[in-house]
């Protein structure tokens, strides 16, 4: 887990960015000229290179969403459940209290759309990895367990983005679902870029 990382899927999922269509983000660059100057006579542009764009995320089809995206849900609210007991900080509690409503209304959209889609809802339990986690954070308290919660919730809200940019970018997934997953990014943004600010140092000493 690096920040800058976390940092830059936040802000992608922040600005919805599956909603755009690869390279039209560029299709404005050309107007940057002075009004009134002659092309023939404007000398080259100085070429700054830029950071190099992320990757496309790889294509995910319409059931494994459904599914991934259900777990992922489950396990925060299972594993913010489990915060609540297990932490006096406030900046966590409040956390965890986020996390347990906004992925509570998520799955219960993910479930309507699915259902009327034909999809299959998965049992509503986390995955074996994401069990094995929550069992480990139930052995914590205190600061120990705020850093391992903090942690386990960033690597999950980069997987969830990558996950529900993955199936907005595909275009043979249903609309419905892609427009669900384009809605929820700024959600899952905002998320990691606060449990981000909170694991760089925004909970110790509460």
């Amino acid at each position: 887990m690096t920040l800058p990382r976390s940092r830059r899927l936040a802000a992608l999922a922040a600005i919805g960015l599956a909603a755009v269509p690869a390279g039209i983000a560029q299709a404005g660059d050309g107007h940057g000229g002075h009004h009134g100057a002659k092309p023939t006579h404007t000398a080259p542009a100085l070429q700054i290179p830029d950071a190099p764009p992320p990757p496309a995320p790889a294509p995910v089809d319409a059931q494994t969403f459904v599914t991934n995206a259900t777990q992922g849900n489950v396990f925060e609210i299972v594993s913010s459940r489990v915060a609540l007991r297990h932490t006096r900080n406030p900046v966590v509690r409040g956390i965890a209290e986020m996390l347990i409503a906004d992925h509570t209304t998520q799955q219960g959209q993910l479930q309507t759309v699915a259902r009327q889609l034909g999809l299959t809802v998965p049992p509503l339990t986390p995955s074996p990895e994401q069990s094995a986690v929550v069992a480990s954070l139930r052995k914590l308290y205190g600061a120990s367990f705020d850093a391992a919660y903090l942690q386990a919730q960033v690597a999950a809200h980069e997987q969830a983005i990558t996950l529900f940019l993955g199936t907005a970018a595909n275009a043979a997934n249903p609309e419905p679902l892609r427009t669900l997953a384009i809605g929820a990014l700024p959600i899952l943004g905002r998320h990691l870029g606060e449990v981000t600010a909170a694991l760089g140092g925004g909970h110790e000493g509460h």
